[in-house]
């Protein structure tokens, strides 16, 4: 209102002046002067007929001057309120009257707010002639304020639906904005809005100490830290706190936003696998302590059963040498039967306790590929003979001659795939192959180092369970062959070391095939 005051202040003013102008310069002048106003203005007289009007007011009215002028204001405009009425008879009174974003409904039916004043003007002799209304349409400004207010609230309803905390600092890093969490944690029911960030986060009458909000005024980027906040006696958080830098179209921090997120849970959870994770190693490094213990027990054990057992077979086979009966003979020969089967336990033994102790690596030589196969079925030629199996080998022609892998594990994992099948096999054949699967690479070919046999078989439920360690297919026939199921377990291991794999086919009374697939690289 203060504007429409300057404006009627000026025309008074003017007023002064008419003593030195004829009347019909001055009605003049003063037609002007309302007419080209910014604001809506009219002059009445007494009787409330329109003297003169701007053509701002013609313009918000949606009247003609040629309609207004001269004419009283209630024909004018006949729906005129009793409110506006009485606001008119009180300034003909002498009364000054202000209205302050007063909604108005045009004739178009559209709805405007406006700033008005309503008095009286004078007349020479002091004699009220009439009033003059002011009018300053403010619509423009009242909805971009209530579109402003909305966005405001549209935005706190946002971050109060987050629920981690968000606050809005100033550059004094005093409190702007806060959600809903932030007022749950810090208010204790006291407004936040206006209070410095570290007396209510941190409690303190300074700044604190490595605060991200200072380091992200300074560094113009997000900055983060872990802070630990006393919210009461009984409740400590652990709040991971992200500043964030609000910059203007000068690249000028204006202000911060601060979003915390309370970790208190997930570092209990951290401190809890920690605490968990210690104990295992505890635990394991005791069960590792255990297991090497046991090994050495057990390949001690190994060793000091190993040599009686060599001696025993030893003097017995040399008792076979001398002469005997048929009875004496037969009992001897079980007797080296049952050596050389306690001497293979305790091989078997001894390699499984190696490898638990991890003794095993991998060493690449260079290797005649048939040479090998060929001490594989030396090795259990005689033992097949007496049984009657022939034990044959057959090296594929796409496989070279000299190859470069670990060879011992090699010739162990064969010695254990051939002893099982010459054990298991009562007639028929045993025999031994390597094929060429694919070439890995120019220097690396994938092998198959096959092992069929015509033997007992291995039941179809069995399959899966056959190089576990101890396992044996349970079975009274199966259990005559002896044995403590450690062959085959030892042949995995081994071939998961050399990064191979073994697969297996079988039907009972068919026989079996085991197929051990490898790489190796070709020596050149």
């Amino acid at each position: 209102m203060k504007k429409l005051s300057i404006k009627q202040n000026h025309l008074w003013k003017l007023k002064k002046q008419k003593s030195i102008m004829s009347n019909n310069e001055w009605n003049h002048m003063m037609q002007e002067i309302i007419r080209h106003d910014p604001n809506a203005i009219s002059v009445f007289d007494k009787n409330l007929i329109h003297l003169f009007v701007s053509d701002r007011f013609l313009k918000d009215y949606g009247v003609e001057e040629k309609e207004v002028i001269g004419r009283h204001h209630y024909e004018v405009f006949p729906d005129i309120p009793e409110q506006w009425r009485a606001v008119h008879q009180k300034a003909l009174a002498g009364e000054v009257l202000t209205g302050h974003e007063n909604k108005y409904i045009r004739k178009s039916g559209k709805i405007d707010y406006t700033n008005w004043e309503c008095r009286p003007w004078y007349k020479k002799n002091g004699d009220i002639g009439g009033i003059v209304i002011y009018t300053e349409v403010v619509t423009e400004w009242v909805v971009v304020r209530e579109r402003i207010r909305e966005r405001e609230l549209f935005l706190q309803s946002i971050i109060d639906a987050i629920q981690d905390g968000i606050s809005v600092l100033d550059m004094d890093l005093s409190i702007i904005r806060a959600n809903e969490t932030i007022k749950k944690w810090y208010s204790r029911n006291t407004p936040l809005e206006g209070k410095k960030c570290y007396h209510v986060y941190c409690n303190t009458e300074a700044g604190c100490g490595n605060c991200s909000v200072v380091k992200a005024i300074n560094s113009r980027k997000l900055e983060m830290h872990e802070v630990t906040h006393k919210m009461d006696p009984n409740d400590i958080k652990v709040i991971e706190q992200y500043a964030y830098p609000i910059l203007d179209d000068e690249r000028k921090v204006v202000a911060v936003v601060q979003y915390m997120r309370d970790i208190t849970k997930q570092k209990e959870s951290e401190e809890r696998l920690h605490k968990i994770n210690e104990q295992l190693i505890l635990a394991k490094e005791a069960v590792e302590t255990v297991t090497v213990a046991k090994s050495q027990f057990l390949a001690n054990m190994s060793h000091e059963l190993r040599t009686p057992i060599n001696g025993l077979m030893g003097m017995t086979q040399l008792l076979l040498e001398t002469e005997l009966d048929k009875e004496q003979k037969e009992y001897l020969e079980l007797s080296v039967k049952a050596c050389q089967s306690l001497a293979h336990v305790v091989q078997e033994i001894l390699e499984y306790t190696n490898l638990g102790t991890k003794k095993h690596f991998v060493e690449e030589t260079t290797f005649i590929s048939s040479e090998l196969l060929e001490e594989v079925v030396e090795l259990y030629k005689i033992t097949a003979i007496h049984k009657g199996v022939s034990v044959t080998m057959e090296v594929d022609d796409a496989v070279p001659i000299r190859l470069k892998g670990d060879y011992y594990k090699l010739k162990q994992i064969l010695n254990n795939l051939t002893g099982n099948a010459v054990k298991f096999t009562n007639e028929g054949s045993v025999h031994l192959s390597v094929t060429v699967k694919e070439k890995v690479n120019p220097s690396t070919l994938r092998l198959n180092w096959n092992i069929k046999d015509t033997g007992i078989g291995i039941p179809p439920d069995k399959l899966g369970d056959i190089f576990e360690q101890f396992h044996q297919v349970e079975d009274s026939h199966t259990r005559a062959y002896g044995g403590v199921g450690l062959g085959l377990s030892i042949s995995k291991e081994l071939s998961d070391l050399m990064g191979g794999s073994i697969k297996v086919f079988s039907q009972p009374g068919e026989g079996s095939l085991f197929i051990f697939e490898c790489d190796m690289r070709v020596d050149d």
